[in-house]
């Protein structure tokens, strides 16, 4: 079964705060979308990007400030993917170079998450992965049924 993480109002709180805190910084740095990102939904995008974070860390047992850090992993050297979706593919840009990083799956809404695997960066940058989900916007997509459980990481 997948980990289910369901964040409390504080945590709802604490990590909106932190994607309210990315997407004006982002503003100030420009407003430019990372990934061709469409600029429609960012504010959206960054509160739930952080809440996925802070609920794969609650799920691990790590500390998570939600400090943005320049070329940082999301939640130490984890880096995070998320998806409103249940059903989502694990979404890697093609220009990425963390390539010993796990990446993980979360999907979920509103403080109430799953976590759905993960793969290590250079295994997900494989040529049988590349699907452009979205017009413009290129990736690795990787199924959910390639993803590691979460009992298998350690």
């Amino acid at each position: 079964m997948k980990p289910h993480v369901k964040l409390s109002l504080q945590e709802v709180y604490v990590g909106a705060s932190a994607g309210i805190v990315r997407r004006i910084s982002g503003i100030a740095r420009g407003g430019t979308e990372t990934n061709n990102c469409p600029v429609d939904g960012g504010w959206q995008r960054d509160i739930e990007g952080a809440l996925a974070e802070m609920a794969l860390a609650k799920h691990f047992g790590l500390f998570w400030s939600g400090i943005e850090k320049i070329n940082a992993g999301d939640v130490g050297e984890y880096e995070v993917k998320h998806s409103s979706h249940n059903k989502a593919r694990l979404l890697v840009p093609l220009n990425n170079d963390r390539l010993d990083n796990w990446f993980w799956l979360v999907t979920g809404l509103h403080g109430s998450y799953t976590i759905h695997g993960c793969m290590m960066g250079r295994d997900a940058m494989q040529e049988r992965y590349v699907d452009e989900p979205v017009p413009k916007r290129p990736c690795y997509c990787v199924p959910q049924s390639d993803l590691k459980p979460t009992q298998d990481i350690s």
